[in-house]
């Protein structure tokens, strides 16, 4: 079904001669020695907020940034409860994310990040992102994990909004 979207919108691009010619990222090295999934994540997730302008602050509306900073197609569709998003990418079709529409909004911002991820690094294995750690052991699972709680909520502007919280309930009193 992924499949058969990413060629109903190649066709309509051309259709419309609006073919997208995404520019992507080179690929990350997903391992470097002496570096763990979970810290490559973070480093990761903060380069890529900085090569998308994003600051350290919430992303606004992350579908949006996907397609169009990067190219990525982004579908919704209904998936099996267990399964949070899918992955693929190819040179003909481009890179396609499909999130799960019966999740809650904020379960999908976090499988499309986490999907985004499996772009940024292993950009030609497809994946399937399933709700329970099935898979949480191997680096590529614990990349994409952290890198979504990073690239989501990266750590100095959590820091930052907690201290103008705690400063303000200071000034209360």
């Amino acid at each position: 079904e992924m499949e058969s979207l990413a060629r109903d919108y190649v066709e309509l691009e051309e259709m419309n001669a609006a073919v997208m010619r995404p520019v992507f990222p080179p690929p990350y090295a997903l391992e470097i020695p002496g570096v763990t999934p979970e810290q490559r994540g973070e480093e990761v997730a903060a380069e890529e907020r900085t090569r998308l302008g994003l600051g350290d602050g919430p992303v606004a509306d992350l579908r949006s940034l996907l397609e169009d900073a990067v190219g990525i197609r982004v579908f919704y569709l209904n998936l099996p409860q267990k399964v949070g998003g899918l992955f693929a990418c190819n040179d003909e079709l481009g890179a396609c994310i499909v999130i799960n529409r019966s999740h809650p909004p904020t379960r999908g911002n976090w499988s499309l990040a986490h999907e985004y991820g499996h772009f940024l690094t292993t950009r030609y294995i497809a994946d399937v992102s399933f709700t329970h750690d099935h898979w949480g052991k191997m680096a590529a699972e614990r990349f994409a994990d952290a890198f979504a709680k990073n690239f989501l909520m990266p750590r100095t502007g959590v820091m930052r909004r907690l201290s103008g919280s705690v400063q303000a309930l200071g000034k209360e009193r």
